[in-house]
């Protein structure tokens, strides 16, 4: 067989294989194609709310959420597929900053429209519970009047805060890694605050901690930061200083006894604060169980921890906070408090026996 002839051959039999090629690159190509094809009717149907489930999921969106968040909490619970496609369609029409926090009762058939209506008309529930929490609560005290309010169940709030992700919040941020009986003790702060009857733990730990935020400003900051405190320290400092001192007028100088004390770690390591021995008999006790006494004793009980306790041991309001920041200037070490409450200061120990002798305790 001539060369002419075999390289004929040759190429008779390629052209079935290069045929084959083609048909692999249109069988691609259609594969693509539906694949866009069906994303495409996929995002449409989660746009529009077709061929969806219509169960009803409960949504909780708690206050301070970006349009972002919310996208992936309705995400998170079913009610959409695209966090992404609905995060843009909120920024197309500008109605991300309309959406309220609020528990919700919502379904995947919901178009993103429907969706964004139900969010931004809010909370549908019209009982509504206004509730003045008292300067110097606990926690454990402010989640029992939600509870006796119908705001809800008290061992849901204090788990929430417990457990979540507040890292938003700086404060929460900032605080350490230790272990203090409720992280969130003492950031609750006192005010009178509007809740709906059976509204989320979320939400309504998301009003308290938006209060907070807006009391602990930057001049706040800047004092703590002058005095050598993180505001973690202050609010714990604070709430001692409250728990000690329900007037105003004596909390700046109580502030001063215990400044002086801190300032003088070798002659003075303890703050010695009754209050914090009642703090874990009352509040952590009860509910840790007696065999936790010895451990918590090492974090609170400022006859035997030094310097200031673990944490805050109740919610001190804006005059406990500003005398903790602003103490008055004095070289008194001891105080005691009398049966007409009169606040009776002492520079030395001997001094304090005294007080004590006159105040016939």
């Amino acid at each position: 067989m001539s060369e002419e002839n075999q390289r004929r051959r040759t190429r008779r039999r390629e052209r079935p294989a290069k045929k084959k090629k083609g048909g692999i690159l249109a069988i691609c190509l259609a594969a693509l194609v539906l694949a866009g094809i069906g994303y495409g009717v996929h995002t449409w149907a989660d746009y529009s709310g077709t061929l969806q489930s219509s169960a009803e999921v409960t949504v909780e969106i708690p206050t301070g959420s970006s349009g972002r968040q919310i996208a992936a909490q309705l995400a998170e619970d079913g009610i959409i597929s695209h966090k992404t496609v609905f995060y843009y369609y909120l920024r197309l029409n500008g109605s991300g900053a309309n959406l309220k926090p609020g528990s919700y009762d919502l379904r995947s058939d919901m178009s993103f429209q429907q969706i964004v209506e139900a969010l931004s008309a809010g909370n549908q529930q019209e009982d509504v519970a206004r509730i003045t929490f008292p300067e110097g609560l606990s926690l454990r005290e402010i989640a029992d009047l939600l509870e006796e309010k119908g705001v809800c169940p008290a061992d849901a709030f204090l788990d929430y805060l417990d457990t979540a992700d507040l890292s938003r919040y700086d404060f929460v941020a900032e605080l350490p890694d230790d272990d203090r009986y409720h992280k969130l003790e003492g950031y609750i702060f006192p005010d009178t605050y509007d809740f709906y009857i059976g509204e989320a733990p979320a939400s309504v730990a998301g009003r308290f901690l938006d209060r907070f935020e807006q009391i602990v400003d930057q001049e706040i900051r800047d004092r703590a930061r002058e005095m050598g405190m993180t505001i973690d320290e202050v609010v714990t400092l604070a709430s001692v200083i409250h728990a000690e001192c329900s007037y105003p007028s004596e909390m700046a100088n109580v502030s001063g006894v215990f400044h002086n004390r801190l300032d003088d770690p070798a002659n003075y390591p303890k703050l010695q604060s009754d209050v914090t021995i009642f703090y874990i008999r009352d509040e952590i006790l009860p509910y840790a169980g007696s065999d936790t006494e010895d451990f918590y004793d090492q974090l609170y009980n400022t006859y035997i921890h030094s310097g200031l306790p673990v944490g805050p041991i109740c919610s001190p309001g804006e005059d406990a906070l500003k005398a903790a920041l602003y103490p008055t200037d004095h070289d008194y070490y001891y105080f005691i408090t009398d049966k007409e409450s009169n606040f009776l200061y002492a520079e030395t120990l001997a001094e304090h026996n005294a007080n004590i002798r006159k105040a016939g305790i």
